[in-house]
């Protein structure tokens, strides 16, 4: 039996995602949107793909951080369900939001994200967790929005706060981080569902891809030096979100 090609296209972009995501320490949002899109999906089917790719592919990461004990398990429900709200605000907004918005959106989100990891320094690692209910709910809400909107994960923003302003060390951030994101991401897909903006098939075989490869992505990074490499991505995100943007405000 022939393949689809629809599949192994998808499964292709999954293994690509993965493998730049595993080098990288970024999540696959970012990516997989303007990747999806190019292939001829609507941004907004892509939106809704991409959380669901995310969401199912999210909880194998969250069970081994569970596993581990880097998540703060009194700060995770906070930051899990404002989040949630956030999100089913945030693609709520983008469900009635016009493609060139949405690509102008995502555009400078990847030019934001280009920056942060050029410059990006060590985060110094500090004694006293800070139990801080309300900077957790409204970091929550406000990254759940900003994924549900731009369909990524939310974890580049989630890291900086619980471990800058809230004094995680850096793998309780990450750990509490890699709970968090899959259950907003599935909040949000929720409005995207209804809407019929989801491919069930594509994220299936996006994840499938991306599982394959991530590990590879890890081992590479280890192996050639993952802050060169990391800086160098930053320049191709950086002109992933000029041309996402230029196409939006071109767009007509």
């Amino acid at each position: 039996m022939i393949p689809d090609p629809s599949t192994m296209l998808y499964l292709g972009i999954g293994s690509l995602v993965g493998l730049i995501s595993g080098m990288f320490g970024v999540g696959g949002g970012f990516l997989l949107v303007p990747l999806l899109n190019s292939t001829g999906m609507p941004m907004h089917l892509a939106l809704g793909t991409t959380l669901f790719a995310i969401s199912l592919g999210g909880f194998t990461g969250a069970y081994k951080h569970l596993q581990e004990g880097n998540v703060h398990v009194g700060a995770a429900p906070v930051f899990g369900l404002s989040a949630i709200v956030g999100a089913q605000v945030g693609s709520y907004l983008a469900c009635l939001a016009s493609e060139h918005v949405l690509k102008v959106a995502l555009g400078v989100a990847c030019s934001a994200m280009a920056l942060r990891m050029a410059f990006d320094g060590e985060i110094e690692e500090k004694n006293e967790i800070r139990d801080n209910t309300a900077i957790a709910s409204l970091t929550g809400f406000g990254v759940g929005a900003f994924s549900g909107f731009t369909g990524s994960g939310g974890g580049v923003l989630f890291v900086p706060v619980m471990a800058s302003i809230l004094n995680f060390p850096t793998m309780l951030a990450v750990g509490t981080s890699s709970v968090i994101v899959p259950i907003s991401a599935l909040a949000g897909v929720a409005q995207y569902w209804m809407e019929g903006y989801v491919n069930f098939w594509a994220a299936l075989a996006v994840v499938v891809g991306m599982l394959m490869s991530s590990y590879v992505g890890a081992e590479l990074s280890n192996k050639i030096g993952g802050e060169k490499v990391k800086r160098a991505f930053s320049v191709v995100l950086a002109i992933v979100g000029a041309k996402m943007t230029l196409n939006g405000l071109l767009l007509t």
